[in-house]
């Protein structure tokens, strides 16, 4: 997904570093959309650590973790975050923790006993931190290029990102519930928090669909043109994984998920001609349709 920052407002933009675990002496440099160098700085350390124990509770494994000198005990900024598990044996579990015990050292992640056991749990992202005195002109093609270290290894990676006039927030948990009650019941076991991952996953595929059509999130002008395609989007992105409807998981899940599929994308293309938007170079609200940015259609 294309991130984005509000013009003359500080922002934050990240990289999910795709493989590996310990990630450390990362840095990064900021471009502008003529490639000149604005600013560079060094990026946090992120969560990683090993495990020193584990115990099947009930849909979960708490995990007790090591906690040395460093990175401490585990922040419980760590819920809801979508984790990489590197177990002693076999294939890497990247899952939602569902709690965090601080004091205890504790997490507690949607596993089995038989995924085996946890050797480190990491949040393999890092942040660069963008002044507002880096965002006054609206436009894309800002980038930052990443210099880091995984697993002891030197690696590099760019993200690019756009200075827009307004950033809409994603559909929260809330407005799912009010919207659709019922997909409570299709998580049987979970609970809110194995939704997040679900929620961020949903404004991605959206933002891909909405690339395809030759625009993006960050240019729809109204919020409550975005709830009702987010919120089929997250029945998407829930099926793939899954979760859907008692009736349609028993009998055939991959026709609902096809039929779900083909409604997405039917829904994306008729709200995509109503829509009102913001282009990333202009200061105001466009009061045109969709088809005419960037010369679409």
């Amino acid at each position: 997904m294309l991130q984005a920052i509000e013009q003359d407002k500080a922002g934050t933009i990240r990289w999910r570093v795709p493989e590996g675990a310990a990630v450390t002496n990362a840095t990064y440099t900021l471009y502008d959309n003529s490639d000149t160098v604005l600013t560079t700085g060094n990026c946090t350390t992120p969560y990683y650590d090993t495990v020193a124990s584990q115990t099947e509770t009930g849909d979960y494994i708490c995990l007790t973790m090591t906690a040395g000198v460093s990175p401490g005990n585990p922040p419980n900024t760590l819920r809801g975050q979508r984790v990489r598990c590197t177990m002693d044996f076999g294939p890497v579990h990247e899952v939602i923790v569902e709690s965090v015990d601080n004091i205890a050292k504790k997490i507690y992640v949607p596993l089995s006993a038989r995924a085996g056991d946890v050797a480190s749990v990491a949040l393999p992202v890092i942040e660069a931190t963008i002044a507002a005195t880096y965002t006054a002109t609206l436009a894309e093609g800002y980038r930052i290029e990443w210099a880091y270290k995984v697993d002891g290894a030197p690696d590099t990676a760019t993200t690019m990102f756009a200075v827009v006039k307004r950033v809409l927030p994603n559909i929260t948990w809330g407005e799912v519930l009010d919207r659709e009650p019922s997909m409570r019941l299709w998580l049987e076991g979970g609970t809110d928090s194995d939704w997040r991952g679900l929620i961020d996953s949903a404004r991605e595929l959206l933002d891909a669909e909405l690339g395809r059509h030759g625009t993006r999130i960050y240019c729809i002008a109204e919020r409550d043109q975005l709830i009702p395609l987010l919120l089929t989007a997250l029945k998407v992105v829930a099926a793939k994984a899954g979760i859907m409807p008692r009736e349609f998981a028993a009998n055939d899940p991959a026709t609902y998920l096809y039929n779900l599929q083909k409604d997405f994308y039917n829904e994306c293309k008729v709200a995509l001609t109503n829509a009102y938007l913001v282009e990333p170079s202009e200061t105001t609200t466009l009061n045109r349709p969709l088809r005419t940015i960037w010369g679409m259609r």
